[in-house]
């Protein structure tokens, strides 16, 4: 090979810069595609954690206001589960007491009842032993008026006999 002259290789190294200048402006056209997408990412996610930060916020404020319903909740829950077992204590005392009034008049009346009960069964044995004593008389006289009318019989039959020993 022969010697290259100064202007050969000045040729030749204008055309390699050329070519690096090509690839250098290749490369470098490739890195703004790259920056200008990484540009338009970085604006996608800054638009993201907008949205991101707005939603979390809203979402801190409906956390917040389902704590306090909660809470509000469990406390009137409480209080009306007291008041109702409240309720149905001084229900349940009135009924004990209206029960103990209606026992002790119920316990009176039976007392009376009893003792009334005890005055008609005595006034029963008076009227049995009095009844008693009236069909004894009323069984006394049929007793005399069957054996008068046995007399009475005999005496018609005897009558007869003489009647009829005449004719």
């Amino acid at each position: 090979m022969a010697d290259m002259t100064r202007e050969e290789v000045d040729a030749k190294i204008l055309a390699n810069e050329a070519r690096s200048d090509a690839q250098v402006a290749a490369i470098l056209a490739k890195i703004d595609a790259i920056i200008a997408r990484m540009d338009a990412f970085e604006r996608e996610m800054r638009e993201t954690t907008r949205d991101i930060v707005a939603e979390m916020r809203t979402l801190k404020r409906t956390m917040v206001i389902t704590i306090i319903s909660a809470g509000l909740a469990v406390v009137f829950g409480v209080a009306g589960f007291n008041a109702a077992l409240l309720n149905n204590m001084s229900a349940m005392y009135d009924s004990g007491t209206a029960s103990g009034e209606w026992r002790s008049k119920m316990e009176h009346r039976m007392t009376g009842m009893e003792q009334q009960m005890a005055d008609n069964r005595a006034e029963t044995r008076q009227q049995a032993a009095e009844t008693r004593q009236i069909l004894d008389k009323i069984n006394q006289r049929l007793d005399a008026i069957e054996a008068h009318q046995r007399v009475e019989a005999e005496r018609g039959s005897v009558k007869r006999e003489r009647e009829s020993g005449r004719n």
